[in-house]
Formats: structure tokens, C-alpha cells, sequence
């Protein structure tokens, strides 16, 4: 089977799962709510040699298990291509790192069904196009741009600069020279001037208010809002840069602006609020740390729309 039609394939069964499981598909989609409403059950457990494994109903699952040792953009992908199994019908797999195993392109179709359902189920169209309005990006021009929906996406670089293809808002030649930038220069530039090598860097601008950033500890938070904004920084995050300092000679990036840093102390859902300059608008993005994915699903939490009442 040729990628493409690969892809016809897994793009026309994601529309139908996200149809069957309740998933909006205008926003950040969480596999794990599709994974529970299709009645999977779902472990993560660290697998020092597989990504992930699927047990087919006729070996007593519909289940899926996922190895707790990657980061939630891995387990995230996992998942979702452990359910795509699932949705196209497909036998018991057990899923080591595809392109090691297969680096040759001899994928079996199950494999590669499986795997362009992972990037259809995750980056439907319309949720692609609403985490380029909360990046503020009009047109993918860049790897910065991408690398920025990814962010909203909860998706990987690489994984999302091919998904641009797909869904025809990149040229194989532009993600191709995107490819080749190294992901460490990326977080970089997005940063600005700063010490440190940084886990993932979200650069927040107006447009990003009301959205719900799914943070890690680690992230840096590059807050490109008017100079006059008034921002309180929540609880579990801290300043790495102050607006005064991102005015010194050198600064990088698309512009400089106060830099914030998650911690291990943002341990619930806690708001960044502001108050832009222009008429007093105020603005917010709520910061909603990754759980930890270990052992059942069912202790696992997603986000603050996942909090059970009382919690």
C-alpha cells in the first residue's frame, strides 16, 4: 500500500471516530477521552523496547498499552496510533520505534494505516487551523510556525511538519528544508535571549487568550503581549526573564518579551492573567500541567476540563 492511499484511508476513519467517540474536532484533541469512550481499556507502563501494544477484542481486550517512559507528545502519538488499530479493525501488534524497525519504507500497511491515523486522529483539519490562531500564525511560513502548532497540537515537530502536507498548508519542498532544522534551534529562537537549553518554548500572544496551554515542567512561556500589558504570573511559575531584560542589545527571536518558566510547583490548572493595554482588555490563558501517565488510565488527569467535581 502507498502512503497516500494510506492516508485516504486512516483520514476518512479518524473523521468517523471523532464522530463516534464525542471528539470535537476543532481543538486539542485528548486520545484518551476517545480511548475510554470506545471502551479500551488503557495502561502506561515503561517498555524498554516497544512504543506501544494493542490487544484486538478476540485476545480478550479491546486494550491498549503505552510506554510511560516517552513524553506526553510520544505517549500521545502511541496512543493514538494503539487506537487507530483499533478503529480500522486490525489484529493484536505490538509497536516498536517504527522507523527503526522499518527504516528501509517495507512498512506493512496495518503499520502504516495505523500511523496516518495517529496524525489525522491528533491534527484534524479544523484543529490544525485553530492552533494557527493561537499561535498567530496566518500562513506556515516557517519551522518556527510550525513548531508553534505543534505546541497547541500537543503533537511532535517532525510529526506536524508532515501533517502540513496532508492537509495542503505546507509544500513538501518548504517542510522538507524544514526537516533539517535542528529542534534545539527552534526552542531557541522562540525563546529569545536567555541562558539554559529550554524544554518546549510557547510563545504567547494576544490571540493565545481564553486557550488552554497543556504545559510540562520545563516549558518557558515567551509572552509577546503590548509592552504596557500588566501580567500576574500564577503559582508554579517563575520569571527566567523580566520585560527590562529582554530590551538589552542581542536579543533573538521574532521580538522580546518577558519569559516564564514552568515548574514542578504547577501541580493543578492555574490561570496567567493579564490586562492588555489597549481599553483595559483583559486577557488569559489557562496553564494545565501534564499528568503523570503511569499505570491505569483511570487516575490519569488531562487537563482542567478532565477534573472530577470536588477535586
Amino acid at each position: 500500500m502507498r502512503w497516500d492511499v494510506a492516508h485516504r484511508v486512516a483520514s476518512i476513519a479518524a473523521v468517523h471516530a471523532h464522530r463516534d467517540y464525542g471528539i470535537d474536532r476543532s481543538g486539542y484533541v485528548d486520545v484518551f477521552t476517545a480511548i475510554e469512550a470506545a471502551g479500551i481499556d488503557c495502561m502506561a507502563q515503561v517498555l524498554p523496547r516497544l512504543l506501544g501494544m494493542y490487544v484486538a477484542p478476540k485476545d480478550d481486550g479491546p486494550a491498549i498499552l503505552v510506554n510511560s517512559g516517552q513524553d506526553e507528545i510520544g505517549i500521545r502519538h502511541s496512543a493514538a496510533h494503539e487506537l487507530g488499530h483499533h478503529v480500522l479493525g486490525h489484529t493484536s501488534r505490538w509497536d516498536e520505534d517504527p522507523f527503526a524497525r522499518w527504516g528501509d519504507g517495507t512498512w506493512p500497511d496495518e503499520e502504516k494505516t495505523a500511523e496516518a491515523f495517529a496524525a489525522w486522529f491528533l491534527m484534524p483539519p479544523p484543529a490544525v487551523r485553530t492552533a494557527m490562531r493561537l499561535a498567530g500564525v496566518q500562513a506556515t511560513r516557517s519551522g518556527g510556525d510550525a513548531y508553534q502548532i505543534a505546541r497547541w497540537l500537543g503533537t511532535s515537530y517532525a510529526g506536524t511538519v508532515r501533517h502540513l502536507v496532508n492537509v495542503r498548508l505546507a509544500r513538501a519542498q518548504q517542510a522538507n528544508a524544514w526537516f533539517r532544522i535542528p529542534p534545539t534551534s527552534l526552542r531557541r529562537a522562540a525563546q529569545g535571549r536567555a541562558d539554559g537549553p529550554p524544554g518546549h518554548v510557547w510563545v504567547l500572544r494576544p490571540c493565545a487568550n481564553g486557550a488552554i496551554a497543556r504545559v510540562a515542567v520545563g516549558d518557558r512561556l515567551h509572552l509577546l503581549l503590548p509592552a504596557e500589558a500588566q501580567i500576574n504570573i500564577p503559582g508554579g511559575v517563575t520569571c527566567v526573564r523580566g520585560p527590562e531584560d529582554a530590551l538589552l542589545p542581542g536579543a533573538q527571536g521574532p521580538a522580546a518579551g518577558p519569559l516564564l518558566q514552568v515548574t514542578c510547583g504547577l501541580t493543578t490548572p492555574d490561570v496567567l492573567t493579564g490586562c492588555l493595554a489597549d481599553a483595559g482588555r483583559p486577557w488569559q490563558v489557562t496553564l494545565a500541567p501534564m499528568p503523570l501517565r503511569h499505570g491505569v488510565a483511570e487516575v490519569w488527569r488531562s487537563g482542567p476540563d478532565q477534573q472530577r467535581p470536588g477535586e
